[in-house]
């Protein structure tokens, strides 16, 4: 839900997103990756506390990222904003168990 409201406010996707699609790559493309892997180990870390075997929790957090990034992606291409909200209601309603 943090993540859906950062959204909304800067009323843009994610800053890394942008950067990682566009030319900055070329030159920040391994800083990129990083702080994405970073991300990637400390959402697996929250599945695992929540009980979660270390392979399922890290492709809980990989299916998240994909969720997340995919769903601005089909926004940005379709230009229906609601299309996020209701891929991260889904997220919540399956992550919520």
């Amino acid at each position: 839900e943090g993540y859906q409201a950062y959204l909304e406010e800067a009323g843009a996707p994610c800053l890394l997103g942008v950067l990682a699609l566009g030319s900055a790559r070329d030159v920040h493309g391994e800083t990129l990756a990083g702080q994405f892997r970073d991300w990637s180990t400390a959402l697996a870390r929250v599945f695992e506390e929540a009980g979660a075997k270390p392979k399922r929790a890290a492709r809980n957090a990989a299916d998240v990222l994909d969720v997340l990034y995919g769903a601005q992606m089909v926004t940005a291409l379709s230009g229906e904003p609601e299309h996020t909200k209701r891929a991260f209601k889904r997220l919540l309603r399956r992550f919520a168990r």
